[in-house]
């Protein structure tokens, strides 16, 4: 059957008929492909396969039959895809996977054997993706994703590990998407998940109830784009979310938005900019240019409001089919230019005292006295399209802040108001988005005597005179006994201040001379100390790497003939002067900080930038042990600090945690504001500190029992330079630690700084937890 409807133009709809055999098979359509041909194949809920002509709206009918195992293996057909030979891959509910030879019409069956584990895992196909090499990705109703090989005529399975924070985040698989980068999306019932095929690793991102930014929701039912790339994620129970892959966050668009319904079925985008979104509740056209939607359902002709999981697709022609539960519908997105007349807006009625005065309204300005000064208006919308649908927002001007967003109520009212100057504005808002004209009426209400501008200047210049003249006559009185006083005490002071100022004098040039001399001798006495301190650790540790430095410059002159082992040389001695000159860095950077001369330059800033930043420089030491670093943080974390140095014990403690740390462990960042604090942690999966080792943990030149798990170098200086730069800023550190190969735990705490208010407003939300992206 078919039918052209006349409320949309260009829509094209069709629906099973029982007296027409040739026409569709079935009415639930969950299926949708036009192939490299064009032609339309239709996946039915329960009778199989039909390859439609939209022409003339005959089908042909491809049916189960499990006698012939050329036939199709199943009758609820789920998802539809192409190859690049031009084969159509079926998935059924029921059967499995099928390939279409649609030359000889006969099908290729791959099912699930609970003896085989190269075969598919899952009879129960929902999602397919063509692949490369002629592969094709399946996702399954519970058993996780698969990639069928056809070299091998071999499944390839992907499944869920609790063990594995990079395995796919549920089995069950409800979407697979690549987009125009080539990214490879999996929506599942457990949020999304973003695929490397280099690794075989999954990014996950899902739900998190303590940040709006984060998925509305884990049941994830379709992905699409738009044309400007974007990618969008519809859900079970969440509505749609514009996803930003580069930084992981959504924003979300429900019911309450104007989405017809937040169960959605399937988002396709158009080549004008628009998604159309498919829901149990109807079809929406959504602008993410201007956030509007604008709603199809049943009562403008298409066969019913609820739609299918999998029924819907975009041709290469740029044509949208859409099926439910009632038939399908073909349309162009450029056929359907729905464009309806602006609301006008009316006063229907004005109340003055809670007395009809709509009488009134035949001007455009009415005068009151101050008795009249509470009103009510009536409005209505002239729309005669769906007025159920009419919202309205009303403002009085100089008494509303803004419009007043009333729904669908059509009455306003205010009480008690001042004498002056008024204008009531009020405008509709059609369902789809437009709102109307403002309708405007002016009232000016007359004020009382006394609230008039000559009474008020009357009584305040009356005031101002009474206060005048009491005033004058106080200041009379006081001035003839300030006279006598000033007489006697000018002469008093004069003397007293003679001998004032003499002794002042005294006192400040001993005062400066003694303060000069302290500062002199505090001087030459911490020089002194930062200089032996220097001379006996220089000595002490670059006697060893000079030695060694001394001894590779004769092996080289030996190995004059053997340039691979005189490289080999040169290179050590590079890699010990590059320790040295490490060691001497820290050493100067010691002396200056324990130095009375240090001056800190201090810029406020979000500390959780600075610790992303150093957990960025230190991703590559990371990934070279097969360390994970997580940052577990919140924005808007402000203080005052000297940006190189808590830089340098950003990037000490850091690289300490992978320094000590093992190979495949993860290290946790966690940044916190707790009242007037800011806490830094830093918690690795290490060897831990002894109980007996703690007291000598921040003293310089110590080199406890832990070791570098890859031969890295340590010099025994950086936490105590750590301790001396947080001091600096008026804050402490602490390090915790169970015990031997039990992990340890360093805590920064420093003085927080309240954000401004520009601050506030380029602060990104915050980001629960950061997984660093391989590259």
């Amino acid at each position: 059957m078919n039918k052209i409807d006349v409320n949309l133009p260009g829509v094209r709809t069709y629906s099973h008929n029982p007296f027409t055999p040739d026409g569709l098979a079935d009415n639930a359509i969950r299926a949708l492909w036009e192939d490299r041909d064009g032609k339309l194949w239709v996946g039915t809920n329960g009778s199989g396969l039909d390859l439609l002509d939209p022409k003339t709206g005959k089908a042909r009918h491809f049916r189960a039959d499990p006698a012939n195992p050329k036939a199709l293996s199943g009758l609820a057909v789920i998802a539809l895809t192409e190859d690049k030979a031009g084969n159509l891959w079926v998935g059924t509910y029921d059967g499995g996977l099928n390939r279409l030879d649609k030359q000889t019409g006969s099908f290729t069956r791959f099912g699930h054997l609970a003896s085989d584990s190269n075969t598919i895992a899952d009879n129960r196909v929902l999602t397919l993706l063509p692949g490369p090499s002629g592969s094709i990705w399946v996702g399954t109703y519970e058993d996780g994703l698969d990639q069928f090989i056809p070299q091998t005529g071999r499944f390839r399975h992907f499944r869920h590990n609790p063990k594995d924070p990079f395995s796919i985040s549920s089995n069950a698989v409800r979407h697979i998407y690549q987009d125009r980068s080539g990214t490879i999306w999996v929506g599942t019932s457990g949020g999304l998940n973003r695929f490397d095929p280099g690794t075989g690793k999954f990014y996950r991102f899902t739900h998190d109830p303590k940040n709006p930014a984060s998925l509305s929701s884990n049941r994830i039912r379709c992905l699409g784009e738009d044309a400007q790339g974007s990618l969008w994620i519809g859900t079970i129970d969440g509505g749609i979310n514009r996803f930003n892959p580069k930084t992981g966050k959504s924003i979300h668009y429900t019911a309450k938005d104007g989405l017809p319904g937040d169960e959605v079925f399937g988002i396709l985008g158009d080549d004008n900019g628009f998604l159309w979104i498919s829901t149990d509740k109807g079809l929406a056209r959504f602008s993410p240019e201007n956030k509007q939607f604008k709603v199809f359902n049943e009562s403008d002709g298409l066969p019913g409001d609820e739609f299918s999981f999998g029924g819907y697709h975009k041709g290469r022609s740029g044509k949208l089919y859409f099926g439910g539960f009632k038939g399908l519908s073909i349309f162009n997105p450029d056929s359907i230019q729905a464009t309806f007349p602006h609301p006008k807006v009316v006063l229907t009625e004005l109340k003055i005292a809670d007395r009809p005065r709509t009488i009134l309204l035949r001007d455009s300005l009415i005068r009151l006295s101050h008795t009249d000064n509470s009103i009510a208006f009536e409005f209505a919308a002239l729309q005669f399209e769906k007025p159920e649908q009419i919202r309205y927002e009303y403002q009085l001007k100089d008494v509303d802040r803004g419009w007043v967003q009333s729904g669908s109520r059509r009455y306003a009212s205010y009480a008690n108001l001042k004498g002056g100057k008024y204008q009531f504005q009020v405008r509709a808002i059609s369902y789809e988005g437009q709102k109307s004209a403002v309708t405007a009426l002016s009232i000016d209400i007359k004020p009382p005597y006394w609230e008039t501008w000559w009474f008020k200047l009357l009584m305040v210049s009356t005031v101002l005179i009474l206060a005048f003249a009491l005033y004058q006559i106080r200041v009379n009185s006081i001035k003839q006994n300030n006279l006598r006083l000033e007489a006697l005490v000018k002469e008093r002071t004069e003397a007293l201040r003679q001998q004032s100022l003499q002794l002042a004098q005294s006192l400040e040039e001993i005062r400066l001379q003694q303060q000069e001399a302290d500062r002199q001798r505090t001087r030459a006495e911490e020089a002194n100390r930062v200089k032996t301190e220097l001379t006996n650790i220089t000595v002490h540790d670059l006697k060893n790497p000079l030695g060694g430095v001394l001894l590779y410059a004769d092996l080289i002159k030996e190995s004059v003939g053997n340039p691979e082992k005189t490289t080999q040389l040169a290179q050590t001695i590079k890699d010990t002067a590059k320790g040295m000159l490490h060691l001497v860095s820290n050493l100067l950077k010691r002396a200056k900080l324990e130095s009375s001369f240090i001056s800190l330059q201090k810029e406020e800033v979000d500390v959780t930038l600075l610790v992303r930043a150093a957990v960025s420089r230190n991703t590559p030491l990371a990934l070279h042990k097969e360390q994970l670093l997580l940052l577990l943080g919140e924005t808007a974390c402000y203080a005052r600090v000297d940006l190189d140095l808590m830089n340098d014990v950003f990037e000490n403690l850091i690289s300490n945690a992978i320094k000590f740390s093992p190979p495949r462990k993860v290290i946790r960042l966690n940044v916190a504001r707790i009242a007037a604090q800011i806490n830094i942690s830093v918690i690795d999966e290490g060897q831990g500190i002894k109980p007996e080792e703690k007291q000598h943990l921040f003293k310089p030149f110590q080199r406890l029992s832990a070791t570098p798990t890859g031969g890295e170098s340590s010099t025994g200086l950086g936490l105590s330079l750590v301790k001396r730069i947080v001091e600096l800023h008026g804050g402490a550190i602490t390090a915790q630690s169970a015990g031997p190969g039990k992990g340890s735990t360093f805590t920064i705490t420093i003085p927080a700084a309240e954000p401004n208010a520009a601050q506030q407003a380029e602060a990104i939300p915050n980001q629960s937890v950061h997984a660093l992206k391989h590259t």
